[in-house]
């Protein structure tokens, strides 16, 4: 496979990666790949053997972490109801029309991608501001 033209790579789970013992392998893959590319490396927890070694090579990178004694904002909302299938779709636009204030942004959460799709052609529809992101798992 040739990698020459790669501009980004991403490696999600990396910890998970290097626990599996895919080091070799990542490594080989990345060696193909042009030095001038960005690499993002997303983990929940990050040992720092797997911080060293995905550290080794990159330069101008930028290390994301959250402390691990940080707290929830005060300011975060969570709203959860318990609803019948047929009313769900009232229910998200009566939270997001009477309950979230207009300079407030909000995150949905769909269960598949076409959920995604359809809740993100709903509020678009409806002229709100939205944006849609999902992953492509199967």
């Amino acid at each position: 496979m040739n990698l020459s033209r790669v501009e980004v790579v991403v490696y999600d789970e990396a910890d998970r990666l290097f626990e599996m013992g895919f080091a070799d392998q990542i490594k080989a893959i990345t060696d193909r790949m042009p030095a001038s590319r960005q690499s993002l490396l997303f983990s929940a927890t990050i040992s720092s053997s797997v911080r060293d070694f995905s550290l080794s090579g990159m330069k101008d990178y930028k290390m994301v972490q959250v402390d691990r004694d940080s707290t929830l904002s005060e300011l975060l909302k969570l709203h959860f109801l318990v609803l019948r299938s047929h009313e769900k779709e009232a229910a998200l636009f009566y939270i997001l029309n009477e309950r979230v204030a207009t300079k407030e942004q909000t995150l949905v959460f769909g269960a598949t991608r076409y959920h995604c799709e359809y809740l993100y052609e709903l509020c678009h529809r409806a002229g709100m501001k939205c944006a849609l992101i999902f992953g492509s798992m199967d």
